[in-house]
């Protein structure tokens, strides 16, 4: 009996070790569930690629000037509240680009939830 416990005392010592390390090894997140930081240049790269397939033929990225739709120069820091009357959080840009509204049509069906991530990423570098 005395073999069991301490096996099982064990095999509790290496399972809290495991979930310490992993806890070590996955990114932060701030209080609105958002990784902070700039995100990884792959997803950025693929971001811009969307961005010139889908969205660039009515948003400029490096203006704010209107072309079809408004210029995105700056999106995140200045608000998407001129567009949509809501800040530029994650889960507005994310609502915007998959609902559509005004104007611009909505891409859920176009784009998978890492396509709508990624250019989310990229639009935060704009």
């Amino acid at each position: 009996m005395k073999i069991m416990g301490s096996y099982f005392v064990g095999i509790l010592v290496l399972l809290g070790l495991a979930a310490a390390l992993a806890a070590q090894q996955a990114p932060a997140k701030n209080q609105s569930g958002e990784k902070p930081g700039p995100a990884p240049a792959a997803e950025v790269k693929r971001g811009k690629a969307l961005f010139d397939m889908h969205c660039s033929v009515c948003h400029y990225p490096a203006s704010t000037a209107k072309k079809i739709g408004p210029g995105l120069k700056g999106i995140t820091k200045r608000g998407i509240s001129e567009i949509a009357g809501k800040p530029s959080d994650d889960a507005s840009l994310r609502g915007w680009i998959e609902k559509g509204g005004k104007n611009m049509p909505g891409f859920k069906a176009v784009l998978s939830n890492q396509q709508v991530s990624d250019l989310i990423s990229y639009l935060k570098t704009l």
